[in-house]
């Protein structure tokens, strides 16, 4: 038994660090577990970028702007469109680790919560895996910010998974960073650079296949407020999120995926210093279980 808490929060993404603080403020003994050594889930772990839509939210959103407008970490993206915000990454995950000791919030990094424990239809706590071995920790209250669903599962909660038809979820996206774009360069548009992006493929014969249409969501550069730097969305796989094994494949292709996309990019005029600096390291999971509620929101009619 490791110990007991008023509230233990199990994932430190977005979820968990808006979860976390507002238990811990309201003068609840608080723990956070997170399976990586950072906070922020796919903002960090994912490169995921820009901060969608994040002017005027309040609260912890607000805060979190602000922290990162200070330390020169958060940059406006394409100008025309209002609320699309990009940010450093490791400033990102410096400033989440200072809200957090802030509010007096403490944190359990490289732990993985394997299971819930249950006792009269309650959760009362979890049991952790670790470097220390099997640990249990006790909470008056758990909340599931995993993501995934991971806790209410193992609960024996019910649960919904995929599209009703047939299951499917929708496709996964491995982000990854490039750096040596020329100063002031900015991408117009996913159509635009799609083309030039086939063009090249034709040329050279190079024989690689994009993995998706001629669109308006991919391939997108993202410029992050570091000079010469930006986080790309272009790469495509579908896969079980629940399974290891085709997570796993899938992002081994991603990562081919990103560096030919970066080969790509290296004969495009313009962007020939262009290099691959790192992949994310968690692939992007859009959708995952669902937890079964009390009630359904139904498209109207």
């Amino acid at each position: 038994m490791r110990g007991s808490y008023d509230v233990i929060v199990c994932g430190g993404g977005p979820a968990g660090v808006g979860a976390a603080p507002a238990a811990a403020r309201e003068g609840a003994r608080t723990l956070l577990i997170e399976k990586y050594g950072m906070l922020g889930g796919v903002w960090t772990a994912g490169l995921l970028n820009p901060f969608f839509e994040c002017v005027g939210r309040g609260w912890l959103v607000d805060e979190l702007m602000r922290k990162l407008i200070e330390a020169g970490a958060f940059a406006s993206w394409r100008k025309e469109r209002y609320g699309d915000f990009v940010f450093d990454v490791e400033s990102m995950r410096r400033v989440l680790e200072d809200l957090m000791r802030a509010a007096d919030v403490e944190l359990l990094y490289y732990t993985l919560v394997a299971d819930a424990i249950v006792d009269d239809n309650r959760i009362r706590g979890v049991v952790i895996e670790s470097k220390a071995g099997r640990e249990a920790i006790l909470a008056r209250t758990v909340i599931d910010c995993t993501g995934d669903g991971d806790v209410f599962a193992r609960a024996g909660c019910a649960y919904e998974l995929g599209r009703a038809s047939n299951g499917m979820v929708q496709p996964m996206t491995l982000m990854f960073e490039i750096t040596g774009l020329p100063e002031g360069w900015e991408q117009k548009s996913s159509q635009e650079l799609y083309d030039q992006m086939i063009a090249v493929i034709e040329q050279h014969r190079l024989g690689y296949r994009l993995p998706y249409p001629r669109c308006n969501y991919a391939p997108w550069v993202f410029n992050t407020p570091v000079s010469g730097t930006a986080v790309v969305q272009c790469t495509h796989a579908k896969a079980d999120p629940l399974d290891p094994a085709s997570l796993t494949r899938s992002t081994i292709d991603c990562r081919r995926q990103a560096y030919e996309t970066v080969d790509i990019f290296r004969r495009i005029p313009g962007l020939e210093k262009v290099r691959l600096t790192h992949s994310a390291t968690q692939i992007g999971v859009r959708e995952a279980r669902r937890l079964k509620g009390r009630y359904y929101l139904t498209p109207g009619t």
